[in-house]
């Protein structure tokens, strides 16, 4: 357990990076967390609303060749 708090502030840096890239698009959401919710960032949720089954299915494959895994919630 050493080391813990450090590597939860720096996933958590990195997940927060992430979320603020991902939300400058108009195309993704990024879902609101309660401002009292302590969460480590290992995994980033995120939503594109309107995306066809086609293009969904290419992300995949697009993030998928450079190593990016996306598993699907909901």
């Amino acid at each position: 357990l050493r080391g813990l708090e450090e590597a939860v502030t720096a996933w958590n840096a990195r997940h927060d990076l992430l979320a603020e890239k991902l939300a400058a698009s108009p195309a993704i959401r990024i879902p609101k967390r309660p401002p009292t919710e302590r969460y480590v960032g290992s995994s980033i949720q995120f939503l594109i609303p309107d995306i066809s089954a086609q293009s969904s299915r290419d992300l995949l494959v697009r993030l998928a060749n450079v190593g990016v895994e996306v598993k699907w919630f909901g």
